[in-house]
């Protein structure tokens, strides 16, 4: 191509056509920077959970997977962004697509343990008493408890309950309201299970039983006799942990 100047020199004109050349080519470069990741955080997390992917050129991602399974994802920036490991995932590398390439790294996905069973409630006088028995592999449990007739459905919604073992009692409690609960197991890597959910409502214990049997047959005074007695409520259930007050009298009194 000739260059012909007009009002001008030549070297001068062909200078700012090479110059403006240069820079359309470095623009073109810069905007073909193909992804890279650098880091993911955690390297492995159970289903449900966000996972911090780090690198460059990720700002104009169109797609995030696991292993093939596509995830929800939100960029922050150029060098961030964040997926959640989508149900159905598998081991396998997590890759980032954007329209100059894909980006991949390692990632496990953790296997979620099984969620307790025989979960339930009962009220008393201002309290709610739970049990459950654990599935064999977890290390502990989450318990989460809100007000009304709506278990909580996450491990950051309503009041944490502090629990071990395959049981609780929960105090401090309004007679009369309604209080639901949530517990999911949870593994040593921090991989929650499913959740069970159940209610109860604290009241006073209403007894509608009381049977008593006498270790003898006749009671002398001043000798020990021992009692045994069964409380149950108007259901008919057995009433653990509550207190009764036994008076005597003499016969014909």
């Amino acid at each position: 191509m000739q260059l012909r100047p007009h009002g001008g020199s030549r070297p001068a004109l062909a200078a700012l056509v090479t110059a403006g050349l240069l820079l359309g080519s470095a623009t073109s470069a810069a905007a073909a920077e193909a992804p890279a990741l650098t880091s993911v955080a955690p390297t492995s997390a159970p289903v449900g959970a966000d996972v911090s992917l780090a690198g460059s050129g990720l700002a104009g991602a169109t797609s995030v997977t696991f292993n093939g399974t596509t995830a929800t994802f939100r960029p922050n920036g150029d060098g961030q962004l964040f997926a959640t490991v989508p149900a159905a995932a598998t081991d396998g590398p997590v890759s980032v697509v954007t329209p100059d390439g894909t980006a991949t790294l390692p990632f496990d996905v953790d296997e979620a343990p099984a969620a307790v069973t025989g979960l339930t409630a009962r009220g008393g006088d201002g309290l709610i008493r739970l049990s459950w028995t654990a599935p064999a592999d977890p290390t502990g449990v989450v318990v989460r408890r809100a007000e009304g007739s709506t278990a909580p459905a996450s491990t950051t919604d309503g009041t944490e309950v502090m629990a071990s073992g395959s049981g609780l009692t929960d105090t401090g409690l309004v007679n009369g309201q309604t209080y639901s609960y949530a517990v999911w197991a949870k593994d040593s890597a921090g991989s929650l299970s499913p959740s069970a959910v159940v209610s109860a409502v604290p009241a006073p214990a209403v007894v509608s039983a009381l049977r008593i049997g006498l270790s003898a047959a006749r009671v002398v005074s001043g000798a020990s006799v021992t009692v045994i007695g069964v409380l149950s409520d108007p259901g008919g259930s057995g009433l653990a942990g509550e207190g009764v007050t036994l008076l005597n009298r003499p016969r014909g009194a």
